[in-house]
């Protein structure tokens, strides 16, 4: 067993967080069942590090700021195993690692 730390709307979003959206929709407002980013269905969706899909700006808001604008997605902290995390996690542009 592990633990995680699932943030609410008033936590704050690190690069090194994970998440995954809630709801997925094309330009028409149609809904899909499958995920665009693992080919699953929508509630079996793969994690992504906050780094290598949501663009710096986002990085150090609210969970708030960012389903205001992006709409509902899950977020969480903490060790995850590999079979649940997305396999492309390459950093969006823009994104520079502190180390």
């Amino acid at each position: 067993m592990i633990t995680v730390k699932i943030l609410e709307a008033s936590d704050i979003v690190e690069p090194t967080d994970w998440v995954r959206p809630l709801y997925l929709f094309s330009g028409d407002g149609e809904v899909h069942t499958t995920s665009t980013y693992g080919g699953r269905p929508i509630n079996n969706l793969k994690w992504l590090p906050v780094y290598s899909c949501l663009a710096p700006r986002w990085h150090g808001k609210s969970v708030a700021d960012v389903e205001s604008l992006l709409g509902p997605h899950e977020f969480m902290r903490g060790p995850l195993p590999k079979e649940h995390q997305h396999p492309d996690q390459r950093p969006v542009p823009g994104y520079t690692p502190v180390r």
